[in-house]
């Protein structure tokens, strides 16, 4: 059970969420869906939305990889599966430079995620799809989902935690501009309500860090966010996946270091930061 205090802030951050869902909605859309939390999350407030009628999700991965197999149906609807080939991903990372700048090794693998589902979405619907396609980011930054505040809450405590959120969110706007970009080029217009600017200021301002994360090795985190979502009524099953970045759910970590070492890919001349996920819970 949450408590008042925790109630409060959970229907504050609905009505939020709802408003910065129907600012953005403009017909009919697609989800891009991993089937975690925060893609299910979008996936419920879009479907439920008075002002969305038809929305389509769209699930992505290589064959064997975590999101390959993630094909289950949510709010009576089913997932349209696209899959990667190890082909279509490095022919992807070889053109991924001519359309943005990834800014470390976790950018420029998440961009490629990206195109790859942009270019497939295209692709594979011949034009019959909704301009309008809408990604779930933002929440990672928002409620400490990364493994790194795990380390930075046990090590240097919640105002270091506040501090690396203010620090992630700069990061997740400048990735959202490169992939804004990746989304042009195919035609799409990207779509991030997580990242609205009110939805945000409430989040990291006025939601306490110790309600996103807590102390002494807290493998789950995103807690106040994994609460909304089950008052959302969305099953255990989602609300409790942990955490797995998008380029190792999807396999294409392993397959761009697997290409840097064929030397299909040049070694990046960024370096690998703080902000690349080793992809762990």
């Amino acid at each position: 059970m949450t408590s008042t205090s925790e109630t409060e802030i959970i229907q504050k951050m609905h009505l939020l969420a709802c408003e910065a869902v129907e600012r953005d909605i403009d017909g009919p859309s697609v989800v891009l869906y991993s089937g975690g939390v925060d893609s299910a999350v979008l996936a419920r407030l879009m479907a439920t939305s008075p002002k969305e009628s038809n929305v389509r999700l769209y699930s992505a991965g290589i064959p064997g990889s975590i999101d390959h197999f993630r094909f289950t149906s949510f709010l009576d609807l089913a997932p349209q599966r696209i899959v990667i080939s190890k082909e279509d991903l490095a022919k992807a990372a070889l053109e991924l430079t001519n359309i943005c700048d990834p800014f470390s090794l976790a950018s420029f693998e998440d961009c490629l995620a990206f195109l790859l589902m942009f270019e497939a979405l295209k692709r594979e619907n011949s034009g019959d799809l909704p301009r309008s396609v809408f990604a779930a980011n933002g929440p990672d930054e928002l409620f400490c989902g990364y493994d790194r505040f795990r380390r930075i809450v046990d090590e240097h405590g919640y105002e270091a935690v506040t501090a690396e959120i203010e620090r992630a969110l700069k990061l997740a706007n400048r990735l959202g501009k490169e992939v804004g970009r990746i989304a042009s080029h195919f035609g799409f217009a990207l779509k991030q309500p997580f990242l609205d600017p009110v939805f945000v200021e409430y989040c990291k301002n006025e939601i306490p860090p110790d309600l996103k994360i807590v102390q002494q090795n807290d493998v789950l985190r995103k807690r106040i966010w994994r609460r909304y979502a089950s008052w959302l009524g969305l099953p255990d099953e989602i609300v409790l996946r942990p955490k797995k970045a998008m380029q190792y759910s999807m396999g294409i970590h392993k397959a761009v270091i697997g290409l840097f070492k064929v030397g299909t890919l040049k070694k990046p001349t960024f370096e690998i930061s703080s902000d690349a996920e080793s992809g762990e819970t």
